[in-house]
């Protein structure tokens, strides 16, 4: 009997499939920091190329939700894997906002799927890594759902053959604001913390790769590797 593809089997199938074999020798990356936590979370990531989802994905082993913005369609490979793995995407020029993106992100959560948002909106095309403006989107969400968010910073655009590195921040929630309607000074609010939270990761992950980063990760990989506690590829730092 066929197993019935659904979007799970899906994003099970790409993590195992020859384009993660492929992605991981043509960008390598190495997770490092805070352990990811099972529980339902809005996975908060900074955007430097449009490839950043593929690496996500190959390092969550819990199926995981993607949202984007529909122009993501027109982009091959990428919209092809989030087809199948059932990605919600947003029409930002929808007057008064795209409902049904956002019933399809707050069902998700209900249902206990993991959510990935990139709060900036778009790729950073700035030629930094500086964190951008965040959208209000996101703050939203996570006030009207109370789940847990997780910041996951990007430490440079990806580049074929080098090694990228990608920080777990320490989740946290707006439960303390569970109750309140979300009107705009509540919003901006939530909004400014979330960036603050985002940053705080980006300065700790700079800081640290800036003090030998690199040499650190590649011993603890190997040392966490032969003891086996590495879990969801995460490399846990001092």
């Amino acid at each position: 009997m066929k197993k019935e593809k659904t979007p799970q089997y899906y994003y099970e199938w790409y993590r195992k499939s020859l384009l993660a074999k492929m992605a991981s020798v043509l960008g390598p990356c190495y997770f490092f920091g805070e352990e990811i936590p099972q529980e339902t979370k809005f996975i908060v990531s900074n955007h430097l190329h449009f490839f950043d989802p593929i690496f996500l994905i190959l390092h969550f082993d819990k199926y995981t939700k993607f949202v984007a913005k529909k122009e993501t369609k027109k982009i091959p490979i990428i919209s092809t894997v989030f087809d199948r793995i059932d990605s919600i995407y947003i029409d930002r020029e929808k007057e008064g906002g795209d409902l049904n993106a956002v019933r399809g992100i707050l069902r998700a959560v209900k249902n206990g799927d993991d959510i990935v948002i990139f709060p900036e909106g778009t790729r950073n095309k700035t030629g930094t890594t500086n964190l951008q403006p965040l959208k209000e989107g996101t703050a939203l969400f996570a006030l009207k759902t109370g789940a847990m968010v997780l910041p996951i910073m990007i430490y440079k655009k990806h580049k074929l053959f080098r090694r990228n590195y990608l920080y777990v921040g320490k989740p946290f929630d707006f439960k303390e604001y569970a109750g309140q309607k979300a009107e705009t000074s509540l919003l901006n609010e939530a909004t400014n913390i979330l960036y603050n939270k985002m940053l705080q990761a980006k300065t700790f992950m700079d800081e640290y790769m800036a003090n030998d980063g690199a040499k650190k990760l590649k011993k603890l990989y190997k040392e966490q590797c032969k003891e086996k506690k590495i879990k969801n590829f995460v490399i846990k730092i001092d």
